[in-house]
């Protein structure tokens, strides 16, 4: 069969099937273009997420109002913290912010909380709030030059913020003569971008230290005073961007001015359950001879041997019958408590020392820059070792050698 087409006067013969195919061939060539076409959009799911929280801290037993900044933060309905002894509520929320009020407990433990908002999207991401054992206080604008600077009472910890251009922080405080002073900035170590610097001036503006970037990018400073007057403390914002008209609203920091030592990790870092142990204490202001070692739980015995400045040698006793796992422990003096360090208690044998292991075995020891150590055991075929590491601590100041205190656990698992 044939099928004859005209069209201004031009005929064509075609069979049915070479129409057919025609049809067909046009039909094919569309299928690539519709593949190309665009895909349908997807609704993306937007958890909420926490950047910042100010104030970042406060004493025990205060109630007291608090912003937080982040994303979709709108609708929140709750806040829930990891321990019951901070509770939280909603006093509003909008995208990008949202007030809340905390009440923190007599009875909370200093160190880190934390916290995460509930919205109709899920839960966010946590956040940390610190719990001091100073009065603490929220710094006040203008303070942001010499002539403006905020006086201040010490010891103290001050809550802090550099959130728009050009924005410095001074305080002014009283010492006297042959005191030491610890000024320790918080800001990497409580979850925050801000990288700081800190400043210290006499009152006649010249500078009698400076530090950054000690812990992370918080600087920390001791200074020992050979003058009794008035003195400056400067926070200067070391990001990039804080010179180039640009500040993040989230650059929130805690200072610390306190003549209580500052606690930096324990060495050994394991002890065991029923041991008597000589351990190491390392960090700043160790010189009080009236110190006392106060514990998190009941059982621990404690007695501080020597005070040495930079390092303290003290004896714990461990109960037997204790808790395993991480405990703190601080310093009680006359110009206060210091911060905790932290220390385990495992029941894990530990390795009398040399490069042969025999699992189960716990090692402890100071990871030094290019200085790896090397350890070998037996293994039979298909058996499996479980080896973690716990979380490393500073031990030294910088200039001193950077080293990290270590400690590794080896265990052997069932056959495979």
């Amino acid at each position: 069969m044939q099928v004859i087409l005209s069209w201004a006067g031009l005929g064509a013969e075609f069979s049915i099937q070479s129409l057919i195919g025609w049809l067909v061939a046009i039909l094919l060539s569309w299928v690539p273009l519709m593949a190309q076409a665009a895909p349908e959009s997807k609704v993306v799911h937007h958890l909420p997420k926490l950047s910042s929280v100010f104030p970042q801290g406060s004493e025990p037993g205060q109630t007291l109002r608090l912003e937080v900044l982040g994303e979709f933060l709108d609708r929140a309905s709750a806040v829930v913290f990891l321990d019951t002894s901070i509770q939280g509520r909603i006093l509003e929320s909008h995208p990008t912010r949202a007030e809340l009020e905390f009440q923190i407990d007599l009875t909370a433990a200093f160190g880190p909380h934390y916290f995460r908002l509930v919205t109709p999207r899920g839960a966010s991401n946590l956040l940390l709030f610190r719990v001091g054992d100073q009065p603490h206080r929220n710094e006040h604008e203008p303070n942001g030059s010499f002539e403006q600077a905020e006086g201040v009472p010490v010891p103290v910890t001050l809550n802090g913020q550099l959130n728009f251009y050009e924005d410095f922080d001074f305080y002014r405080f009283q010492v006297k003569k042959g005191e030491t002073w610890i000024f320790d900035l918080r800001a990497a170590r409580n979850g925050n971008l801000f990288d700081a610097a800190l400043i210290l001036l006499d009152s006649n503006r010249r500078k009698l230290g400076h530090s950054e970037d000690y812990f992370d990018w918080d600087p920390f400073l001791t200074y020992t005073f050979s003058e009794t007057g008035t003195y400056y403390l400067v926070v200067q914002p070391c990001h990039e961007l804080a010179f180039d008209k640009f500040l993040d609203p989230n650059f929130a920091y805690q200072l610390d001015i306190r003549q209580a030592p500052h606690l930096q990790t324990v060495s050994p870092l394991s002890l065991t359950p029923g041991s008597i142990s000589e351990v190491t204490l390392f960090g700043e202001g160790l010189l009080s001879t009236e110190a006392k070692v106060w514990f998190d739980e009941s059982g621990f015995k404690g007695e501080v041997l020597e005070m040495c400045g930079f390092f303290a040698h003290v004896r714990i006793e461990i109960p037997e019958q204790v808790r395993k796992g991480q405990h703190h422990l601080a310093l009680l003096t006359p110009a206060g408590r210091s911060t905790a360090a932290t220390f385990l208690v495992d029941a894990t044998p530990t390795h009398p020392g040399g490069a042969w292991l025999e699992p189960p075995v716990s090692i402890t020891g100071i990871a030094r820059y290019r200085q790896p150590e090397r350890f070998f055991f037996w293994a039979k075929t298909n058996q499996s070792l479980l080896a973690g590491r716990l979380p490393a601590t500073p031990c030294q100041r910088k200039g001193r050698g950077d080293c990290q205190k270590r400690r590794w656990r080896v265990s052997r698992c069932a056959n495979q």
